[in-house]
């Protein structure tokens, strides 16, 4: 373990954000120079490397041991560039167990996926002594905004090939050997603004209020869509929609929440304007909804918060036909877990996640536009059940005038016999002393 961690080390003195791996992929390049291999990297930025077997194991067949470059850049404050500033790691004490774990200094993401599994593969190759057949690296680029670097790599790096090893794993004891497909779905409209009626105005008859759910928990769009949080989105949404309902007309001017396709989102504002007299029936729906908030989501959500509060009148307004298509969009697009895998119990097989909508104003005078953007993610273990969710969006978003941008990465499908699965399982069973968790993820690898 010491060597593997001097080994991650290295990587951490080197920012490797998604889109930003050229720096560590030529540390690699050297590193693989250095130990008289000859590394070449594709097009995409893809690091690949043959390395010859060991004496006497020529004739095992060529496995591929494959990794990512990039890590997930989360930062505390501004005091943390990820472009610029290494990662700052220690091992320090967890509070509630005592344990010594690997960690950072609290200003970012530590980069452990995949740089702790990229360590490892060096430590085998060039310290643990350990014999191998003919095996080929590669390392991939751009894996956690899609598996861009996967998906670009040329079908011939597989020629011959009999195993893929990915060691993108987090769990001692867990054999994976399956994964969900993803689709990224971006929705946009572009929609009309009008200027609010100088009489309304000047009578005082309307009121403007900015709507609101903050901190709440959010989350993964993967790990955590089973465990019962709310989506702000959906939920201010629904709010808007049984405003119509029962006949409380207001307007909106502005609609955002959510940071991404693949975040369950935290937080949502919207501005709408109404009349004063419906106040009291407001009201009244507002205590509902509250009450359907905490019986819901008092133990997912205990933080979270919703309040309304006046504010300055705006100056534009959202078309009321095209916000009456984006309530209905929003209302109809899936959302949370839609089906559970049959084959292992407790894997979700397929979801859904609104992650965000954003209104992106451009306003010239009386000719005011406004972009409407909206961001979904679908996962699925089933092909069939992903295209059966994709192909239902598609066709609402047709309806509502939304032009749609997916892109997608394919199910690694879970097959129980799998043979390089049984092979790990015996290794394994031999080294632990015990059975090892066979299972499939709900997230992309």
């Amino acid at each position: 373990m010491k060597t593997v961690i001097s080994e991650f080390a290295e990587f951490c003195r080197i920012p490797r954000g998604s889109g930003n791996e050229r720096e560590i992929t030529e540390y690699l390049k050297q590193r693989l120079i250095s130990e008289g291999l000859h590394p070449e990297t594709d097009r995409s930025g893809n690091l690949i490397c043959d390395i010859p077997a060991s004496s006497g194991c020529e004739e095992s067949p060529l496995t591929v041991l494959q990794g990512h470059t990039d890590m997930v850049c989360a930062v505390r404050d501004d005091s943390y560039s990820p472009e610029r500033d290494p990662v700052v790691w220690q091992l320090a004490k967890e509070h509630d167990t005592g344990r010594e774990i690997l960690c950072t200094d609290g200003r970012s993401s530590l980069g452990a996926d995949c740089g702790l599994g990229d360590a490892v593969l060096l430590w085998l190759l060039f310290e643990s002594g350990c014999s191998h057949g003919p095996l080929r690296l590669i390392f991939t680029v751009e894996e956690e905004i899609g598996l861009s670097g996967a998906k670009k790599l040329d079908p011939s790096v597989f020629d011959d090939v009999k195993y893929v090893i990915n060691v993108d794993g987090f769990h001692w004891g867990r054999l994976i050997a399956g994964s969900a497909g993803g689709s990224r779905e971006t929705y946009r409209t572009e929609a009309q603004l009008i200027p609010l009626p100088e009489d309304e105005i000047s009578s005082g008859s309307c009121i403007a209020l900015e709507l609101g759910l903050f901190d709440f928990h959010g989350g993964h769009s993967g790990y955590d869509i089973d465990k019962g949080r709310a989506n702000v989105i959906k939920l201010l949404n629904s709010l808007l929609y049984f405003m119509k309902r029962d006949g409380i007309p207001y307007r909106l001017s502005g609609y955002n929440g959510g940071i991404g396709h693949n975040v369950i989102p935290g937080e949502v504002s919207a501005t709408i304007v109404m009349r004063r007299e419906d106040m009291l029936a407001f009201q009244r729906l507002v205590s509902i909804f509250m009450r359907r908030l905490i019986a819901d989501y008092e133990k997912t959500d205990p933080n979270g918060l919703f309040r309304y509060n006046e504010v300055a009148l705006p100056e534009f307004l959202l078309v009321q036909s095209q916000q009456d298509r984006l309530i209905r969009f929003i209302e109809n697009l899936s959302d949370g877990v839609l089906y559970r895998m049959e084959e292992i119990e407790g894997v979700i097989d397929t979801s859904s996640n609104l992650g965000m909508v954003r209104f992106d104003s451009r306003r010239a005078g009386k000719d005011s536009r406004v972009m409407i953007e909206i961001m979904s993610f679908v996962r699925s273990m089933t092909p069939a059940y992903h295209d059966e969710v994709i192909s239902s969006h598609r066709k609402e978003a047709e309806v509502q005038g939304f032009r749609e941008e997916i892109d997608e990465y394919r199910t690694w499908v879970f097959d129980p016999q799998n043979p390089l699965l049984h092979i790990m399982a015996d290794i394994y069973r031999e080294i632990a002393g015990s059975e090892p968790e066979i299972t499939a993820v709900h997230v992309g690898l």
